[in-house]
């Protein structure tokens, strides 16, 4: 929960404005899923073996897969988040383009 808001912000900072909305239904499934599966798994590893064992398998495998995600992201979202803004670039550019185009076809009176 605690990284929730950094998250949040570092999906939008990659995503194009017109996916936003689906990056972030995606994710909030992803975060939403773990959380109503963990209980789950929590209690079918306590009844196995213990509750200590329980906590400690859901704990550092929540932590590893963090640290796992967290190394991929730590090379790939810089590069993200440039092409990101090189294509916003570029847009704004291309209606600029459009927009001085369409301004000097209009006749003067």
């Amino acid at each position: 929960p605690f990284p929730a808001p950094n998250m949040v912000s570092t999906v939008q900072d990659i995503a194009l404005p017109e996916v936003r909305s689906t990056s972030l239904s995606i994710q909030l499934l992803i975060e939403s899923s773990g959380a109503a599966l963990a209980p789950l798994l929590a209690g079918w590893i306590a009844d196995q073996s213990s509750l200590k064992t329980s906590f400690l398998v859901i704990c550092l495998t929540a932590w590893a897969l963090c640290a796992a995600f967290y190394m991929l992201a730590l090379f790939t979202i810089p590069k993200d988040t440039a092409h990101l803004r090189e294509q916003m670039r570029q847009r704004a550019e291309h209606e600029r383009q459009i927009h001085s185009d369409e301004g000097a076809m209009q006749p003067v009176n």
